[in-house]
C-alpha cells in the first residue's frame, strides 16, 4: 500500500512536497504560484461560480430567436426543452465529476491524461480547448457591436465598428486582469440585471398568452438535410455548450468537490428556463398567428415583443441587457482561457513562465493569449466564427466523453466526491446521444464542402501537434524552466491534487498495484 506523507497540492495554492514509494521522483518539488497556502484565499462562491457558467454557457435567450424563424415555435420550444436532457445533463454531470475528482485549473487537460497516461493527448485537449474558447470569446465582440448599431447606425461603417470591439475588448480584458473576485462579483450582478426584464415579461402576459400557438408547425417539422434544420441544429449547440469551460478555473473555487456539482445543477437549471420563458410568451402574444411572419423572429426581436407588451422601457431595459450580457459571457471564456494556461504551466506542459501572475494573481500570460485570439478574429463575419469555434469544440469533446468513460470503466470503484448515480453501462448510454451530435459536427463541414472550416480544424491538430513537440525540445535543451515534467498517468495526475484524505490517492494506487501484480504473476 502507497501511503501518502504529504499530498501535493495543486494550483493558487502553490506545490508542496510529495512521498511516497511509489511517487519518489516527486519527493522534491519547487513551490510556484502562492507561497502560503493558508493565505490563499479562493475568490469564486457557489453564485460566483453559477454566475460565470451562465455566461460561459448561455448569457440569456439572446441569439435564441432565430430558433422559432427556422423551426417554427414548437420545434423551437421542444429543441430547447429536450435538448438539455440531450447535451446539457451530460455534458454537466460529467464535468460536476471530473473536476470534483480533479479540481484543479488545468481542468480537462487532467482528464484526459489520466485517463489514457498520456501527456501528449492532454496537451492535444488543452491546445484544442484553448483554440476554441478564446475563439468563442471573439463572438461577443461582434454581439456587442450588433446590438448597438440597432440605435446607433454609424458602428454599421466598418472603421467605427471596429473601433466599438476595440473598446468593448481593452475595458474588458483590463477587468479580467483585476482577478476573478472582480469577475464572479460583477457575474452575479449582470446575471440579475438580464434576467429580471424577462421575468417580468412573463408576468405580465400571462392574461394575454395563447398557449395554441406554441403547437405551431408541429405537423411540419424541418426536413432532415434542409437548411432550416441545420440552422436550427447549431442555433441550439451554439447557445447550450461550453458546460466543460467552468473546469478550467476548479482551483479558484472555494470547496470546489462540493461547490461546483451544486453550481452545475443550478446553472442547468436556470440557463433551460432563461430560453424556454422568452420563447414560450414571445410566441404566445401572437394575436393572428395563421398569417404571421415567423421568419422575422431574428436576434433583437424580444425588443419587439416587450414594446408590445409593456412599452418602451421594457423594451429597453432588455436592449441594454441584450448588450450587458456580451460583457459577461466575454469575461467568463476570457477567464476560462487564462486559468487553463496557468494550470497547464503548473503541471508542466508549458514553462514555468505561463503561470505568471500580476499583482491582483491573474493569470497574464493566458490572458495576453486569449486577448491575440480574439483580436485576430475581429475582421470575420459572426457566423464565420461560430463554425470555426464548434468544429474544433466537438473534436475536443470527443477526447473528453472517451475519457470519462475510460476512467469509469477502468476506475468505477475509485471512491468520488460528486459521482453520477449510474454505472458503466448507464454511463454510456447517456453519452450516445451527445457523442453522436459531435460526430457529426465535426463530419458535416467535409459533407457541405466548407472547406474554410476543415481547414480551421486541421491547421489547429497541426499546431497543437508541432507546439506540443517544440516545448518538449525546449525542455531538453534548457532554453526555459519548466515546473516540472507533466504528470504521464493518473497516478501522477491524482498525487498533483488535494484529494480528501488521500483516499482517492491510496485507492488510485492500490488499482494500480494489483494491475501490475496480475501482470507480473501472468505466464
Amino acid at each position: 500500500m502507497v501511503v501518502l506523507v504529504n499530498p501535493l497540492v495543486m494550483s493558487r495554492e502553490g506545490y508542496i512536497s510529495l512521498t511516497s514509494s511509489d511517487f519518489g521522483r516527486f519527493s522534491s518539488v519547487t513551490t510556484i504560484g502562492r507561497q502560503n497556502p493558508q493565505s490563499a484565499p479562493r475568490p469564486v462562491s457557489l453564485w460566483g461560480l453559477v454566475a460565470l457558467i451562465f455566461f460561459a454557457v448561455s448569457g440569456g435567450p439572446f441569439g435564441s430567436e432565430s430558433s422559432i424563424a427556422t423551426g417554427g415555435p414548437f420545434w423551437a420550444l421542444f429543441g430547447f426543452t429536450i435538448f438539455p436532457f440531450v447535451w446539457c445533463i451530460p455534458e454537466a454531470l460529467m464535468t460536476g465529476e471530473l473536476s470534483s475528482l480533479f479540481p484543479g485549473n488545468s481542468g480537462f487537460t487532467s482528464w484526459i491524461t489520466a485517463s489514457f497516461n498520456s501527456p501528449f493527448l492532454g496537451y492535444i485537449e488543452g491546445f484544442c480547448s484553448f483554440v476554441s474558447t478564446a475563439t468563442n470569446s471573439a463572438v461577443y465582440p461582434h454581439l456587442f457591436k450588433s446590438y448597438l448599431a440597432v440605435h446607433i447606425p454609424t458602428l454599421n461603417d466598418q472603421f467605427y465598428g471596429v473601433l466599438a470591439m476595440l473598446g468593448f475588448i481593452s475595458i474588458n480584458t483590463y477587468v479580467n486582469y483585476r482577478g476573478l473576485d472582480v469577475v464572479s462579483s460583477l457575474g452575479i450582478i449582470l446575471l440579475v440585471l438580464i434576467l429580471a426584464p424577462f421575468v417580468l415579461m412573463a408576468i405580465f402576459s400571462v392574461p394575454e398568452i395563447n398557449t395554441d400557438n406554441w403547437l405551431i408547425g408541429i405537423n411540419h417539422p424541418p426536413k432532415i438535410g434542409s437548411e432550416n434544420l441545420l440552422a436550427l441544429f447549431n442555433v441550439l449547440f451554439w447557445n447550450l455548450n461550453n458546460w466543460d469551460a467552468i473546469s478550467t478555473i476548479a482551483g479558484e473555487v472555494a470547496n470546489p468537490r462540493k461547490v461546483i456539482p451544486k453550481a452545475m445543477i443550478v446553472s442547468l437549471f436556470i440557463t433551460t428556463l432563461a430560453y424556454i420563458v422568452p420563447l414560450a410568451v414571445g410566441a404566445g402574444l401572437v394575436e393572428d398567428p395563421s398569417d404571421f411572419d415567423w421568419s422575422i423572429w431574428q436576434p433583437g426581436y424580444f425588443q419587439i415583443v416587450a414594446q408590445s407588451l409593456a412599452g418602451s422601457w421594457l423594451s429597453l431595459w432588455i436592449l441594454l441587457a441584450s448588450t450587458v450580457s456580451t460583457v459577461g459571457q466575454f469575461q467568463a471564456l476570457i477567464s476560462s482561457c487564462a486559468y487553463q494556461v496557468e494550470g497547464m504551466a503548473e503541471l508542466g506542459w508549458l514553462p514555468r513562465i505561463f503561470a505568471s501572475q500580476s499583482k491582483h494573481d491573474t493569470p497574464i500570460v493566458g490572458l495576453g493569449l486569449a486577448l491575440l485570439i480574439v483580436l485576430c478574429m475581429i475582421p470575420f463575419e459572426f457566423i464565420d466564427i461560430l463554425q470555426y469555434l464548434n468544429v474544433v469544440y466537438a473534436c475536443a469533446e470527443v477526447l473528453e466523453f472517451a475519457a470519462f468513460l475510460n476512467l469509469r470503466y477502468h476506475y468505477g470503484d475509485v471512491p468520488r466526491p460528486f459521482k453520477i448515480p449510474l454505472g458503466f453501462k448507464g454511463c454510456c448510454a447517456l453519452m450516445v446521444a451527445p457523442f453522436c451530435f459531435l460526430v457529426s459536427i465535426i463530419t458535416l463541414p467535409f459533407v457541405s464542402g466548407r472547406w474554410d472550416v476543415v481547414g480551421v480544424l486541421l491547421a489547429s491538430l497541426i499546431a497543437a501537434v508541432v507546439s506540443f513537440q517544440i516545448f518538449e525540445l525546449i525542455r531538453r535543451s534548457g532554453l526555459c524552466d519548466f515546473s516540472r515534467d507533466p504528470p504521464r498517468d493518473i497516478e501522477e495526475v491524482v498525487a498533483f491534487h488535494k484529494t480528501p484524505g488521500a483516499s482517492l490517492s491510496r485507492s488510485i494506487s492500490m488499482l494500480m498495484s494489483r494491475t501490475r501484480k496480475s501482470q507480473d504473476d501472468s505466464p
